[in-house]
């Protein structure tokens, strides 16, 4: 039987340089077994002992958190659990071992050293972590396997993929946070499948934290290296056709060409057809080879795996995949709304305080609708010049106009078959709305100094922190518009509405700001109090900005509720704020009198006439709101 692809090139993995490969076997210590020896017909876990084994440090300070390992022990029962670690994390190894065996007393731990100087160095790496795993399974080993993809290095990650994938441990894989989303506990414990829709979870799990951390823009073009010419195929006293795999990896047709090409065909009697097999896929690489160079530098996804269908996933999945945590049953029932609404065609608008969250809600009902295929195209309307907003939504052709020099599509056009949204879409002129609506209502666009229409399918959300119902009784807003906008209409609640939910999504936002930083920071109780008890006028973002600058100034790792650099709306809270400004002609006694009469007037309302609690509320006596009464009832009459 021929040899696939994965097996062939598992079969090319640089040995560490010694001279007697039965050397190389001895150089892979005997495992250290705590309670007993692992039997057959048990659940097993394979996993490398990560950093943040056996805890990792939590959010509030003094609180830790169960790291990768605990976590899937408590999610799952294991017989054996199988730890693997180099000389970096042997104390943590040791500390693990400790902490399962008291936890779980039934359970078997061995430990096994792999004496690899670089955990990031992968041909070492996988040639140790392979015969200590082809030794451990020897036996006749029929109970379940699972790993631990969640734990350790990069290089770690990818060896578990390549070793479950060609078949040498047959298990399924466990994920349990990543570099790209970091949640630990039992309640996120998942099995990830490998297929065509999973590629970004794997590429979650197999990248290194330093991927998530770099600028888009400073991505950069990779330098081939050539591969060592493989001295042999598979090592002496190894069967040459390794076990047959537990599931297939599936790779489209154009990843797997293009992954051959990257590397030395065998010697077996197939060369000639994989010479082949090279110069087609070769053909077919080089004629996208341009347009893809523009796409990767820019930070563009790889479109051979962009034409992968994406999955939809579940309305949790998805508020985890962007980063919206829900707190409270208010911002539950929005989430839900949306995700109701994501189903359909139908315009969606977004009213909320800005801060509230209206993008990221915008992104959850494109993720999760049949259009997500396409990527979102957003619009900050407040930032379009009226004087080029028709071009800029609905493009124009060469000559339309003064430095027009050639034919380009609107915002409309490159949204075709998408999702297009309009952030602050109050901020356009009635001029814009009222081709807006048109656009809206026939699907057909007419670029600007051209009489040619064009059908476009796009999907309209649309937010704005201003009450659109009082923009159109005061004019300022098309009504025809705003009925096609409000079909589907979202209302996000301000912070302070939820206040029960502050102190953990401030935890929720320390956690992502901590994943950039080599030095973590805490939070103590105090301090998440008196972020629960501000108003936060800016809403979550003001939240976010405010954690982001008290990390950064905390001259301490942990930050109390004084370390906090909370920025007052002085605007908001000063009460000559609103005090005209004097100018030729300004009355000072005028305005006064209208100042004073607005008090009274305000009182007597709050207070339902009662004369007597107006004159408490003001601080005046009786007689004085009386009299204030008697003077108006005169001129009104």
């Amino acid at each position: 039987m021929a040899q696939s692809f994965l097996q062939r090139l598992f079969s090319q993995i640089p040995s560490p340089a010694v001279d007697d490969r039965s050397g190389l076997e001895s150089q892979v210590p005997n495992p250290e077994v705590q309670n007993s020896q692992p039997v057959t017909e048990r659940k097993s876990l394979f996993a490398f002992v990560d950093l943040k084994d056996p805890f990792a440090p939590g959010e509030v300070a003094g609180e830790e958190l169960p790291g990768p390992i605990l976590s899937m022990m408590s999610a799952l029962h294991f017989d054996s659990i199988f730890l693997f670690h180099t000389p970096h994390t042997r104390e943590k190894a040791l500390a693990t071992r400790d902490e399962v065996s008291r936890r779980y007393p039934d359970c078997s731990v061995v430990v096994q050293h792999l004496p690899v100087s670089d955990p990031k160095d992968y041909s070492p790496l996988m040639a140790f972590l392979w015969r200590a795993v082809r030794k451990l399974m020897l036996g006749p080993f029929t109970g379940d396997s699972y790993v631990c993809v969640s734990s350790g290095t990069a290089e770690m990650r990818a060896a578990w993929f390549v070793l479950t994938a060609l078949g040498v441990l047959p298990a399924k894989l466990l994920q349990v946070g990543s570099p790209a989303q970091p949640l630990f506990g039992e309640a996120n414990v998942k099995e990830v499948q490998i297929s065509t829709g999973d590629w970004q979870a794997i590429r979650d799990l197999a990248m290194p934290s330093a991927y998530f951390r770099q600028e888009v823009g400073a991505l950069r073009k990779p330098v081939a290296h050539s591969a060592p010419r493989p001295t042999s195929s598979w090592p002496r006293g190894e069967p040459k056709e390794p076990a047959p795999t537990a599931g297939a990896l599936k790779l489209t047709p154009e990843q797997l060409a293009s992954l051959r090409l990257g590397k030395q065909s065998t010697r077996d009697g197939t060369q000639d057809q994989e010479k082949d097999a090279q110069a087609e896929a070769r053909k077919e690489e080089l004629s996208d080879i341009d347009s893809e160079h523009d796409a990767y530098a820019l930070g563009a996804r790889s479109p051979r795996i962009d034409r992968e269908a994406l999955p939809v996933p579940g309305l949790d999945n998805a508020l985890r995949e962007l980063g919206i945590h829900v707190g409270s049953a208010v911002l539950r029932y929005s989430a839900e709304q949306a995700c109701i609404a994501a189903e359909s065609h139908l315009p969606v608008l977004l009213l909320g305080e800005t801060g509230t969250g209206k993008e990221r809600f915008a992104h959850l009902v494109h993720r999760l609708s049949p259009r997500v295929q396409n990527a979102l195209v957003a619009i900050n309307c407040a930032a379009i010049p009226e004087s080029i907003a028709e071009s800029y939504l609905f493009g124009h052709t060469k000559g339309a106009f003064s430095g027009a020099s050639s034919d380009k599509k609107g915002m409309f056009e490159s949204a075709d078959r998408s999702t297009l949204f309009f952030d602050e879409i109050g901020e356009l002129s009635l001029e814009v709305q009222a081709k807006l609506l048109r656009v809206i209502q026939d699907g057909v666009v007419q670029r600007l100094g051209s009489t040619t229409s064009r059908q476009v399918d796009v999907r309209i959300i649309a937010a704005s922190n201003r009450d659109l119902s009082k923009e159109v009784s005061a004019g300022r807003f098309r009504e025809d518009l705003y009925f096609r906008l409000e079909v589907v209409q979202i209302k996000l609640p301000a912070l302070r509405d939820r206040r029960g939910e502050i102190p953990e999504l401030a935890l929720a936002l320390l956690r992502q700001i901590n994943q950039r930083r080599h030095k973590p920071r805490q939070l103590t109780k105090a301090a998440l109090m008196r972020l629960e008890h501000y108003a936060w006028p800016g809403n979550v973002r003001q939240l976010s900005n405010a954690l982001e600058r008290s990390v950064l100034y905390a001259r301490r790792d942990i930050i109390d509720a004084e370390d906090l650099i909370i920025i007052e709306n002085h605007a908001e809270r000063d009460p000559f704020a609103a005090l005209p400004e004097p100018s030729q002609g300004f009355l000072m006694e005028e305005y006064l009198s209208q100042v004073r009469k607005q008090l009274y007037l305000r009182a007597i309302a709050a207070c339902h006439g009662n004369q007597a609690e107006a004159a408490e509320m003001l601080g005046v006596s009786k007689q004085a709101v009386s009299k204030f009464v008697a003077s108006q009832t005169d001129k009104a009459s």
